[in-house]
């Protein structure tokens, strides 16, 4: 049996946001592309922080659900909110 060429793989992503591009792709063979979706969106996991309670898209009484139980934040406006039974409810 012949050797069969190893499919080409990504080996790693550049994430570092000081020295590489969004999407930087190294691959097993040793070379690189300067765009894939998944190193893409590797890099926005590293470089993206999550949005905190209270804030548009990060949970709170502006937008939707809760997860942890308690947990005491403020809303953009000012406005004092507790997770309580999965959602936030506001409280004085």
């Amino acid at each position: 049996m012949a050797n069969q060429p190893q499919e080409r793989q990504i080996s790693w992503c550049g994430t570092d946001k000081n020295v590489y591009n969004r999407g930087d792709t190294f691959y097993s063979d040793g070379s690189t592309s300067s765009w894939t979706q998944y190193c893409a969106d590797q890099f926005d996991s590293v470089n993206i922080p999550p949005r905190s309670p209270g804030m548009n898209g990060g949970g709170g009484a502006v937008a939707g659900p809760c997860d942890e139980e308690g947990v005491i934040t403020y809303t953009p406006d000012g406005r004092k909110q507790q997770c309580s039974s999965g959602h936030w409810v506001y409280i004085r």
